[in-house]
């Protein structure tokens, strides 16, 4: 298969594993603390800032453990760790926000994405460190480097944006 291919094949996985880890939170109705280590915990001390931009490089360089398979993995982990937060923030009809729904709110809508889109990125790499271990050629790795740089920057900016709302 060639490369190009994989970066597909890695997004599927990773989409998957996080809708997959949707429906077994609505049958076991549980959160393993692993899944919560990926996510913000209430009363969290870390700034958001910090915490979107270290979510992502985590991410990234997690997902490139056992040649991209680790991805999946933990694109199923943050899915479970997810998906109570999406219960509870759907269940809010109300205009009386809690304090913190807001940026639940923006963790699920910009934080996660791009989570999952760093766990394709760090796969999509350690592809071309197999190859390239098994001497075969491998277009440059640029790109991964350029969208990397583009997920940390608006991570960093959802992550400021965040701080001020």
């Amino acid at each position: 298969m060639r490369v190009e291919r994989l970066r597909y094949l890695f997004l599927l996985v990773v989409v998957l594993g996080w809708v997959l880890a949707f429906l077994c939170y609505r049958t076991v109705g549980k959160v393993p603390e692993l899944s919560a280590d990926l996510t913000v915990r209430r009363g969290s001390f870390w700034k958001p800032p910090l915490y979107f931009v270290l979510t992502v490089v985590a991410a990234f360089f997690l997902s490139q453990i056992g040649f991209g398979l680790a991805a999946g993995l933990f694109a199923f982990l943050r899915g479970l760790a997810d998906a109570p937060i999406v219960m509870e923030l759907s269940g809010l009809m109300n205009l009386q926000l809690p304090e913190d729904a807001m940026f639940k709110a923006l963790v699920l809508t910009i934080n996660s994405p791009l989570f999952l889109w760093s766990l394709v990125l760090g796969a999509e790499r350690s592809i071309y460190h197999l190859e390239r271990l098994r001497g075969m050629p491998v277009p440059p790795s640029e790109r991964l480097f350029k969208e990397f740089l583009v997920v940390l920057v608006v991570s960093l900016v959802a992550g400021l944006a965040c701080s001020l709302v």
